[in-house]
């Protein structure tokens, strides 16, 4: 009799474990996030890649599927999350976009492609001039309203240009673009009234929910 109890016991672990992660898993895990954003963007530098453009020198080299190198044989990856995040997002329904002011579209086009991301995004506004440039081209081309954009960056001093159009943004960590990030986002989603909110000291910026 204990030992059926020991077996009834470890399966009920294992099945509490298992929808736990699961729901870890998943940007829709949180009662919070039922509502979400029709177009999610996203700077590539330090984001998607632990990288800058600008520090790239070109032409590429791939070397082989698997192995892509610059100019001075340093070895260009994605964040390792990226793939599978883009994945997700994208099979659960959402458009992607990437926006960068950087003058190399070649570059970011190519790395895009050989890290197997470009499957996944719907639009690409890659060239120099005013960030908010961008996200209305992509405003234009998708007319979809710039409330229903959420966009993550890890450069605070560009929050304040894009809760000036009446976009969600939310502050990216320095392990690139995640899941929780994700549901950040979501959760200001799920807000009545968002407001913008920046703290000079943590550097931290979003918006946040009107008390």
């Amino acid at each position: 009799m204990c030992s059926v109890y020991v077996v009834v016991t470890w399966f009920i672990c294992v099945a509490i474990i298992h929808l736990n992660v699961s729901a870890l898993d998943s940007p829709y895990a949180s009662p919070e996030a039922l509502i979400r954003p029709a177009i999610i963007i996203f700077n590539p530098d330090n984001i998607i890649w632990p990288f800058n453009i600008a520090d790239v020198t070109t032409p590429l080299i791939r070397k082989n599927e698997n192995v892509i190198l610059d100019q001075s044989y340093k070895q260009l990856k994605p964040f390792r999350q990226v793939s599978r995040l883009l994945a997700e997002l994208h099979k659960l329904g959402h458009q992607l976009a990437v926006i960068s002011q950087c003058h190399d579209n070649q570059t970011v086009c190519d790395l895009l492609s050989f890290f197997h991301l470009n499957q996944f995004i719907s639009y690409r506004e890659i060239y120099p001039g005013n960030i908010t440039e961008h996200v209305e081209a992509i405003y234009l081309k998708s007319e979809i309203d710039y409330g229903d954009m959420l966009y993550l960056t890890d450069d605070y001093e560009k929050i304040a240009d894009m809760a000036n159009l009446g976009m969600v943004c939310i502050l990216v960590g320095h392990q690139g673009v995640t899941m929780s990030d994700i549901k950040r986002g979501f959760h200001v989603f799920s807000t009545e009234s968002p407001e913008y909110s920046y703290s000079e000291d943590t550097h931290e910026s979003s918006y946040l929910h009107k008390e």
